[in-house]
């Protein structure tokens, strides 16, 4: 039966080939194999997406021009095509209703009963909600 090869041994008839690298070429322990890693500044696809939709444009609308988001041209556009009798975008408008109807609730009444802090902490609530952000 034959010995194993000790480490002292292997380092000596050690064969270069495929699969086996120069002992000298090999990563270190340790060693990064993507040492300069990610570059700075690289934006993923949705952050690009949400940065392009977040722009602002000017329409003209009822004679004033107006800044509106993509998001809201975009929006509006769908509204506008389904009133004039686009089908599907009268039924991609009534496949979001549920998931609209389910995120949106309806905004509190101040009323004169309502100590000072509730009414601050509703209107805090209200503002936090309609200049959220979009996902």
């Amino acid at each position: 039966m034959r010995k194993k090869n000790s480490p002292r041994r292997q380092s000596r008839n050690y064969e270069v080939g495929w699969g086996r690298p120069p002992q000298a070429t090999r990563w270190r322990p340790g060693q990064s194999g993507n040492p300069k890693g990610r570059p700075k500044g690289t934006k993923r696809l949705a952050t690009i997406l949400n940065e392009a939709m977040q722009q602002k444009l000017e329409i003209q609308e009822k004679g004033r021009t107006r800044r509106i988001s993509v998001w809201e041209a975009v929006v509006k556009t769908l509204r506008n095509n389904a009133l004039k009798g686009d089908f599907k975008a009268i039924a991609f408008l009534l496949a979001q209703e549920p998931e609209i109807a389910r995120t949106t609730e309806p905004i509190p009444k101040i009323s004169a009963d309502m100590s000072a802090q509730e009414a601050m902490n509703y209107y805090l609530r209200f503002m936090k909600e309609s200049t959220g952000s979009r996902a």
